[in-house]
């Protein structure tokens, strides 16, 4: 569903007195903070302007003895607006695994079960019609290991619930495109339905770990985010149980979370509407953990309603807003 901001800003008063006490740490450009994660590692060759980066490090000597340091990010800078004029609501993005350059978009609900792809430039690099899908709301989506780990697949969040009175949820997966341009193509989807264990819940942001297939969610709302995971390994025979796994600390104005994205660290980016955060790993690899720890805050863009971030190699992230003609923002990261 199309969020009605405006009624986010109107109850923003209530959330100052929520804030954290201690408050995020701040990073920018010139920031002297600890080393942070980087983006998604890829060794193929493809299209777009940018091509494939190692990984950054995760740096360590935080407390509670994880892994922990905020990436220095540069101010995000327009890319690129795609071309394509069906991308005219962009509610999720994800970074190929096997394309370098490219990364795939889908548009919040209202639309049919299809997604994009593309890349910084904004060049139209195909349309996927996903057979064996419906799109009630799809919200998010995400990039990682298929069934065969060896595989690379997309995964989209059918999550969407602003009245909150959904039965069941759906996460949908499909390989990743083995060729990319302009037209249409069909793929079929694998659904797993699934239901929370402690009632409906609107959530707009999806993530898969990028080694272990872990599915997670983020939940949005303004008192207090929740985060669940989908039991492995992922079975669309019966509706799943999604496990909360505990909270998520986002000490934002206005801390409605609209996008998640795990970097080849394993850290996590997070975007609000109008913020930007990162999460560090923990050097035990608990994500339940990292996302309940403070997170790094990281320059965003300006954008009209974000709703979608995604990392990508060399450390980047990328963003893209809600409407259209909307601009690609991309941004780099290195670890400190």
């Amino acid at each position: 569903m199309r969020d009605l901001v405006l009624s986010i800003f109107c109850v923003a008063s209530i959330a100052l007195s929520c804030s954290d006490d201690d408050g995020p740490q701040t990073t920018t450009s010139s920031s002297s903070n600890g080393a942070g994660g980087g983006g998604h590692a890829s060794t193929s060759t493809g299209t777009g302007a940018e091509g494939a980066g190692a990984s950054g490090a995760g740096g360590s000597g935080g407390s509670g003895g994880g892994t922990t340091g905020c990436p220095v990010c540069s101010q995000p800078t327009e890319a690129g607006t795609p071309v394509n004029p069906n991308i005219d609501e962009a509610s999720g993005m994800a970074t190929s695994a096997i394309h370098a350059g490219a990364f795939y978009v889908h548009n919040d609900s209202g639309d049919t079960a299809r997604f994009f792809a593309t890349n910084v430039n904004g060049d139209d690099l195909g349309t996927f019609n996903v057979t064996n899908a419906s799109a009630i709301d799809w919200e998010d989506m995400a990039r990682g290991p298929c069934a065969d780990p060896k595989q690379s697949c997309l995964y989209f969040g059918d999550i969407g619930d602003n009245l909150e009175n959904r039965s069941d949820y759906v996460v949908y997966r499909v390989p990743e495109p083995a060729t990319l341009g302009a037209g249409t193509t069909s793929v079929t989807a694998e659904a797993f339905p699934f239901a929370y264990p402690d009632g409906s819940q609107n959530a707009e942001a999806l993530m898969v770990h990028p080694t272990t297939g872990s599915v997670y969610i983020v939940t949005k709302a303004m008192r207090e985010a929740k985060l669940y995971e989908l039991p492995q390994p992922l079975d669309g025979s019966s509706r799943a149980n999604a496990i909360l796994r505990g909270n998520v600390t986002v000490p934002d104005l206005v801390p409605l979370v609209t996008a998640v994205d795990f970097d080849e660290a394993h850290g996590v980016f997070l975007r609000t509407y109008t913020s930007v955060w990162y999460y560090p790993p923990k050097a035990n690899g608990s994500v339940p953990q990292a996302l309940a720890a403070t997170p790094c805050s990281l320059p965003a863009p300006s954008e009209t309603q974000g709703e979608a971030i995604a990392s990508a190699p060399g450390g980047f992230f990328r963003t893209l807003g809600e409407g259209v003609d909307e601009p690609i923002f991309s941004s780099v990261c290195s670890p400190r």
